[in-house]
Parts: C-alpha cells; structure tokens; sequence
C-alpha cells in the first residue's frame, strides 16, 4: 500500500497471466468462456491475499488495468478488445456471492476488497498497454499489474 500526495491510499498487485488474455472478440459460448473467467477472477483473489491487502474498504475507487504482454505471442492488433480482461480482474476485486439458479448455487468469485463491483463504488476499469516481456517457452503469455486508487467516500 502507499499513500497518495492527498492522502488516499492506492494498492497494487502484480501476477502472471493465468490463462491466455480475455478478449471482446471471444465468440464462445458463455460456458465455454467461464473457466478462463474464473481462473482470472481467482489469480486476483490469490494476489490480494498474497499481497495481504485489506478488505471491505467502503470507498469509492478507481481501477487501472495494465496487460504486459511476451514477446513471440501473436500481436493484440485492436487492444481495447483485451478489456474483458480487465473487467475479470475488476470483478475479482469485488466480495464472492452466491445466487440462485433453476441448476443450483452459482458462486462468483472474488477477494473483497471493495464492496462492490458497480459503478457506485468503482470508476473504471482502465485499461493500459505495459511493456513487452522477454519471451519464455512454456511460460505464461504475460503478466498484469491491477492499481486500485481509493477515491473518498461513497455518498449515502
């Protein structure tokens, strides 16, 4: 954690890429599309807790997103489409809920920092080109650094 000239707090995670990224082209089926989401939502949750971040901090807070890429992955030619990358993390950012369906419990995943995941308590996500990282065969097709930036208080 560290804390802005004005006073708020700003906390930062960093960790590998736990599936290839997200992208707004991904014309699967939402089921199909669930297991990338969740394995996303849960390296921030790991993350969170790895960086021992705090949780239910009732503010508003702004969300950037940067996505370092390896090198000798095939270039993101429309970057704005790895978005639904960074509103998994966003999400992931957000307290786990359970809900009902005709097929039994549905769980999203998430650490809880903030809330919520809605626009009353989160501006963004921003999304960020970082850095190209040196290639590694076998390794994880980059990596992503998630800056939460606490806003002030939420109004009533």
């Amino acid at each position: 954690m560290s804390t802005t000239s004005t006073g708020l707090r700003t906390w930062t995670i960093r960790f590998p890429a736990p599936t290839k990224f997200l992208t707004m082209n991904d014309r699967r089926h939402w089921r199909q599309q669930a297991p990338d989401i969740k394995a996303w939502r849960w390296a921030v949750v790991a993350a969170c807790k790895a960086a021992e971040l705090p949780q239910n901090v009732a503010c508003r807070v702004r969300v950037d997103v940067t996505l370092h890429f390896a090198a000798g992955r095939a270039p993101v030619r429309d970057f704005q489409n790895a978005f639904a990358t960074a509103k998994a993390c966003c999400d992931g950012l957000a307290p786990h809920h359970v809900r009902q369906t005709k097929a039994g419990a549905k769980v999203s995943i998430g650490y809880g920092l903030i809330p919520g995941d809605t626009d009353r308590w989160v501006e963004g996500p921003f999304l960020h080109k970082g850095e190209t990282l040196p290639k590694r065969p076998g390794g994880p097709p980059g990596e992503v650094v998630v800056t939460v930036t606490e806003l002030g208080k939420v109004a009533a």
